[in-house]
């Protein structure tokens, strides 16, 4: 009797501990496809940045876009977003209404790990023949008698696979709880990236090199007026990304990059709708008006590479061009 209450006790036990960190998992998850859809939705109003007031005020809207969960890999896209760009008279009582826009941004996708559970978000922008200004709205008995030999070994075996359940349990907890930390580490360090680079990119003059691995910038001092060169470099082999201001010594960004990419676009967009507004590529420097940053940050646990963080992606318009 008592054996088979302990083995009840420690069963749910097992079972509450599983769906724990199964839950633990699918907040995670929750969490990259919340960042993933603001990292969207941010980058569809940055291409808007780069359109005339015609083309805004005169396109039939609503304009619909696809975007996926995992933009730079390919074998493996993950959920699909589905979003449209809707664009409506500003809800502004004074007289400049006329010259203003309202934005809407909005986003719908099926949850990963719930594929019967459908999330919305929305992201609200007034666009004005001067620019933009974002919104964003959007007890036991105890035995008289000793236990029988068989009582014994059935106990025994019991034991022996319950206690090759809870270590393999153990093994596998610690091997989440270490996923999450790195998770929110990398998270971390790609935002502090992503904050630096967009302030710096808005804010320089134009481009001057550009592959897929470095962008050079030309970049001029508000106060005194002197010219400097901003580089960002990525080193496939260090797997680092190092910012370079004037020739010094470089400044690591980001480490434990396995995976970047830089993007330039000029001004013009495409003419089709199918897929909303979306910049022409351009490999001329001198054109480049959009510049796009793409990356993926692993880190091994337990001698295995696992992609803790899975992407940053977005669009930075540079705005003095």
């Amino acid at each position: 009797m008592e054996v088979m209450l302990a083995v009840v006790i420690v069963g749910v036990e097992f079972v509450s501990l599983y769906v724990a960190i199964s839950q633990g998992f699918a907040v995670v998850q929750s969490a990259r496809e919340n960042l993933r859809a603001t990292q969207i939705m941010q980058e569809q109003v940055e291409v808007i940045r780069v359109l005339d007031w015609e083309k805004v005020t005169t396109t039939p809207s609503p304009w619909s876009f696809n975007a996926s969960l995992y933009p730079a890999n390919g074998t493996n896209p993950g959920i699909t977003y589905s979003g449209s760009i809707a664009v409506t008279t500003a809800p502004v009582p004074e007289a400049y209404a006329a010259d203003m826009r309202l934005v809407v941004v909005s986003l719908s996708w099926t949850n990963g790990s719930n594929a019967r559970s459908l999330r919305n978000r929305e992201l609200r922008t007034l666009v004005s023949r001067y620019g933009l200004q974002i919104t964003s709205f959007n007890l036991n008995r105890s035995r008289r008698r000793g236990m029988t030999l068989v009582e014994l070994q059935i106990a025994s075996a019991i034991s022996v696979i319950l206690f090759t359940a809870v270590m393999a349990l153990a093994f596998y907890t610690a091997r989440s709880f270490a996923a999450f930390t790195n998770y929110v580490d990398l998270d971390a360090n790609s935002r502090n990236a992503i904050d630096v680079m967009s302030s710096e990119i808005r804010q320089a003059d134009l481009v001057t090199a550009a592959t897929a691995s470095s962008l050079t910038f030309q970049t001029t001092d508000v106060g005194t007026g002197a010219k400097h060169i901003l580089k960002y470099v990525y080193d496939p082999v260090k797997k680092e990304l190092a910012r370079i201001f004037d020739g010094g010594a470089p400044d690591v960004l980001l480490s434990e990059c396995s995976f970047l990419q830089f993007s330039t676009f000029q001004r013009n967009t495409t003419p089709s709708l199918d897929n909303g507004f979306v910049p022409v590529s351009t490999a001329q420097p001198n054109l480049c008006k959009v510049v796009q940053l793409t990356w993926i940050c692993s880190r091994k646990i337990l001698g295995k590479s696992v992609n803790t963080e899975s992407v940053q992606s977005a669009k930075v318009v540079i705005r003095k061009k």
